[in-house]
């Protein structure tokens, strides 16, 4: 590879890392005592009865990871449904991977429990 090749591709490289989820979520979220703030934005956590991480598309599991990272545990599960290969092991999380961009039976499952946490969520 020639040297301007080298760098075009490292200069992708650093533009990819400046905007991965979990960087993203690192530099706009805290979690203080009670509080998760979100850029300026107050959560007080003690207001909820449980926390939920969702997430859907295939920069999800990254934000995802983030956040569960700044929660430090204080979450009562999740579901993260992305594109087939893009999923991570994530403490707590149901990372259902499924078909994108033409659905398939992966992707009517992936609907299915979206609605059933919804409702789980719910109550």
């Amino acid at each position: 590879m020639n040297e301007v090749a080298q760098i075009a591709v490292e200069i992708y490289h650093e533009a990819l890392m400046a905007v991965a989820g979990d960087r993203l979520i690192d530099l706009h979220v805290r979690h203080e005592g009670d509080v998760l703030w979100v850029a300026d934005y107050p959560l007080d956590l003690a207001a909820f009865d449980r926390v939920y991480l969702a997430g859907s598309g295939k920069a999800s599991p990254s934000m995802v990871k983030g956040l569960s990272d700044v929660l430090d545990g204080r979450y009562d599960g999740g579901l993260v449904v992305t594109k087939q290969g893009h999923g991570l092991s994530i403490q707590g999380i149901e990372m259902v991977e499924s078909s994108h961009p033409v659905p398939d039976e992966t992707s009517i499952f992936a609907g299915e429990l979206v609605g059933i946490y919804r409702k789980y969520a719910e109550t």
